[in-house]
């Protein structure tokens, strides 16, 4: 009987500690932007500033980049919302860029023009739920998002479609509730492989940790499993 007791008890702490999975299918992804806001509710939104500025050559944009660039800029501290990172290989020439036009109506981020295959990938400072952007057929005619969860596979999404150089919208929602750590973003374009402006992010990536939660019903029944297994094997 105890020793039926106390695996019993081992069962239930070995399911508490364990963490869940995030399922490669547990991403909601929107084609339109107001039904992605009415969604998620309110977003912090990176539009690229109000000029291009290029190269980026460190491969590096954030909140705390200060960069005199060939072209345009500079890139001053602040242009950036905090908490958020992007970032691409270094390559040659103009392979990172704020550009202007091309169908875009404000500055857009890009990456390419090397010839070489050149995915932006951005970065959360703490984990988020969503996100979203405008993007085009400036870095291909499909592209592929692939993103990373605080726990779990990543997921991949199939390619989705770009119509046109007119910009239209995609967003990505986590339904894991593990939260989302980094997207990576590329096309198939031959010019850029990718292309986006007004990146809009759910769950604002400078906001400190949540507080430790109270303790759950779940906790507390393991607590009182425990104390009377304890009592048992006196």
């Amino acid at each position: 009987m105890r020793s039926q007791f106390g695996w019993a008890v081992a069962a239930v702490l070995v399911g508490l500690s364990l963490p869940s999975p995030a399922s490669a299918d547990s991403i909601t992804v929107f084609t339109d932007r107001p039904t992605f806001d009415a969604a998620v509710g309110a977003t912090t939104t990176d539009t690229f500033g109000s000029t291009f500025a290029f190269p980026i050559t460190t491969g590096v944009l954030n909140a705390s980049t200060n960069l005199v660039t060939a072209s345009g800029g500079p890139i001053l501290p602040g242009l950036i919302q905090p908490g958020v990172t992007y970032s691409t290989p270094i390559g040659t020439g103009n392979f990172f860029n704020i550009d202007a036009g091309a169908g875009f109506l404000t500055p857009f981020l890009d990456a390419g023009l090397d010839g070489q295959p050149q995915p932006i990938t951005v970065t959360f400072a703490s984990p988020v739920f969503a996100f979203g952007f405008d993007t085009s057929s400036l870095m291909g005619s499909t592209f592929q998002a692939t993103i990373n969860f605080s726990s779990g596979a990543p997921f991949v999404s199939s390619p989705l479609s770009l119509a046109s150089f007119t910009p239209q919208f995609y967003g990505f929602e986590d339904t894991t509730g593990s939260g989302i750590t980094s997207v990576t973003v590329l096309g198939n374009g031959t010019l850029f492989q990718a292309a986006f402006d007004n990146f809009s992010v759910a769950g604002n990536p400078a906001d400190p940790p949540a507080p430790v939660p109270e303790p759950t019903a779940a906790l507390l029944l393991v607590t009182g499993l425990t104390a009377l297994l304890v009592s048992k094997l006196r």
